[in-house]
């Protein structure tokens, strides 16, 4: 876990750990940056309509 310490976040430091201790079981993995909010077309699109989809509605749901 080189310059472990420099992660002040919990989960970096929990990915971290867990990928040493992957690396001590010569475990193969990849890890692989996904941008966001970087000028993607469609990304404002794709962002508000899954904000929307967390809108909670407060309509009630019939349970038969």
């Amino acid at each position: 876990m080189t310059s472990l310490h420099r992660f002040s976040h919990p989960l970096a430091f929990n990915i971290l750990e867990l990928d040493d201790r992957l690396t001590s079981r010569v475990f193969s993995r990849l890890f692989c940056w996904i941008p966001s909010h970087v000028g993607i077309a469609g990304n404002e699109l794709a962002e508000n309509r899954a904000k929307s989809a967390t809108i909670s509605l407060n309509s009630p749901v019939p349970v038969n």
